[in-house]
């Protein structure tokens, strides 16, 4: 079976980011929140005291790789084989009305932007709007904002 989760480096963490910790013998959610980050102990560097914990084995985290059920609260819409749509407020994207999402094997995904509602005329102009890697949740919610079609 494959693994649903990875250990996260230092760089992915940031305000939002979506993880979990281990509280004593069971796995909790968690959002990091500037309180997180910042510690009156930890002098130049506000984030040292916290990433430190993790790294020294005296908190476990980790993060669940990016599934159908996280791109689906997103609010994509699954049509199947990977594919998802997602209806835009009409000018959110500029040209663009309609986006639909694929995702391949563990972390690969690409974005479509299109002209007209792809499931009613597949030869609708298009435009990739992103091609790359998304190994989470957070990180496509980031991505969904940058892009402007977040929900």
């Amino acid at each position: 079976m494959e693994n649903k989760y990875y250990i996260p480096t230092i760089d992915e963490f940031y305000v939002g980011f979506e993880h979990e910790f281990m509280n004593g013998d069971r796995w909790e959610d968690n959002i990091i929140c500037p309180r997180d980050l910042i510690t009156e102990t930890s002098g130049g560097d506000p984030c040292e005291n916290y990433f430190e914990e993790i790294y020294k084995g005296l908190r476990d985290v980790r993060v669940k790789y990016l599934d159908k059920e996280d791109i689906e609260s997103l609010g994509w819409e699954h049509i199947g084989s990977g594919w998802y749509n997602l209806k835009v407020v009409p000018g959110s994207l500029g040209y663009w009305n309609y986006v639909r999402l694929r995702k391949w094997q563990k972390n690969e995904l690409f974005i479509r932007g299109y002209r007209n509602d792809p499931s009613e005329n597949e030869d609708t102009e298009n435009e990739m709007l992103f091609t790359g890697n998304i190994k989470n949740k957070s990180e496509l919610k980031k991505l969904m904002k940058q892009l402007n079609i977040n929900e």
